[in-house]
């Protein structure tokens, strides 16, 4: 009697939890424009008992410059916490952010599954993980939970291309209006940031995860809190391609014109030291980037095929040394211009070979007059013998 007594408790409970998923709208700081998600066990009957899984969960306290650096190495850790339903939303509605529910239909069995697994994973043990933007965050914590459960078919019901944009595409339309931001994923951003991923893997982005999971589960989400001011709206589409390129261009001719100042005398150990140390010093930020990092995405770049730290000979002191080793660079980056142009270079890079390419076109114009010629070796006299 007493076994059927807890049989009976058990399904009860189980009969009044159900597994929701909670996905949030974009906020203002950098790293929440991108929205966040949650996984919820909600107890129709005990409301003090539901409680929340945030995989997002991390030391934003830490200065940005550390962080920052911290997830281009691959190092970043984050954790899973748990939160009470209603302080997480009200955390979320402080922020004047869109909060979406979606009742996720699954059987008794996998709802248990799902909370034994959350149970576990928010161990102390258990709790810590490497972040990863593309391959490891909040949205596809759950989204690999979510597969799971259903055996494989959640992210098997989605392998076809998501729609035609790129990863760099996407994320461009979460960073609208962050320039630097912007400019940074170009110069830093690897080859497979213009892939074009598919549904499964574009749910790395937690409105996607909301979107697909709809169509899956047919649960449509309910907006339990709506922002004043529709950031969400705001950032659907991704800013116009060329305008990065353009103001990376623009760059490079201002070098180009700080090259043109070195031609004068008065003035050509300062210019012509100016512009390498600023060529010299991205391309340097670029290459320790790609060496140090431990994600594909900054390792394998094609821009170190243009940008290079040897573009520091430009502030040598020897003009016809400078002549050369421009000359050279600009057949090599004419090349790549080329190979960029024809496909064969699949990266963004029309605004970097420009920032690179003008200067060394200024630097290869013949020796002006007035220059100090290179000294010629001094030969001591014969000796007769």
């Amino acid at each position: 009697m007493i076994h059927i007594s807890l049989a009976f408790s058990l399904l009860t409970l189980y009969a009044t939890e159900h597994l929701d998923l909670y996905t949030m709208g974009p906020g203002d700081r950098i790293y929440d424009r991108f929205g966040h998600a949650a996984i919820c066990i909600h107890n129709e009957n005990h409301t003090n008992r539901s409680r929340c899984y945030n995989f997002g969960t991390a030391n934003f306290d830490t200065p940005p410059r550390q962080l920052g650096w911290e997830i281009a190495r691959g190092t970043s850790r984050f954790w899973v916490s748990r939160w009470i339903p209603e302080k997480m939303i009200d955390l979320y509605r402080q922020q004047d952010r869109d909060v979406w529910r979606q009742h996720l239909p699954i059987a008794t069995g996998q709802l248990k599954q799902a909370k034994q697994y959350l149970e576990e994973v928010v161990r102390e043990e258990n709790r810590y993980y490497t972040y990863h933007h593309l391959d490891n965050n909040c949205a596809t914590q759950i989204r690999d939970l979510l597969d799971r459960l259903t055996q494989g078919s959640f992210c098997g019901s989605f392998e076809q291309p998501y729609g035609e944009r790129s990863y760099r595409e996407i994320i461009a339309s979460r960073l609208a209006g962050r320039s630097p931001a912007l400019g940074a994923m170009t110069v830093l951003g690897g080859r497979r940031l213009d892939r074009i991923p598919n549904g499964c893997e574009a749910m790395f982005l937690p409105s996607i995860l909301r979107d697909t999971t709809a169509t899956h589960f047919a649960a449509p989400p309910e907006n339990v809190n709506r922002s004043e001011t529709h950031r969400y709206a705001q950032l659907r589409e991704p800013p116009a391609s060329g305008d990065t390129a353009l103001a990376i261009s623009a760059g490079g001719l201002l070098l180009a014109a700080l090259a043109a100042f070195a031609r004068f005398p008065a003035c050509a150990r300062t210019f012509s030291c100016l512009v390498g140390l600023l060529l010299g010093a991205v391309a340097l930020c670029v290459w320790s980037i790609a060496l140090v990092s431990h994600i594909p995405e900054l390792r394998f770049n094609e821009a170190l095929w243009v940008l290079w730290p040897t573009d520091l000979l430009y502030a040598g002191r020897r003009w016809q040394q400078r002549v050369r080793y421009a000359r050279f660079r600009s057949t090599w980056l004419l090349g790549c211009l080329g190979l960029n142009v024809s496909g064969l270079l699949h990266q963004p890079l029309l605004g970097l070979i420009l920032w690179s390419l003008l200067p060394a076109l200024v630097f290869s114009l013949k020796q002006p007059t007035g220059q100090p010629k290179s000294a010629p070796r001094r030969v001591g006299p014969r000796l007769p013998h």
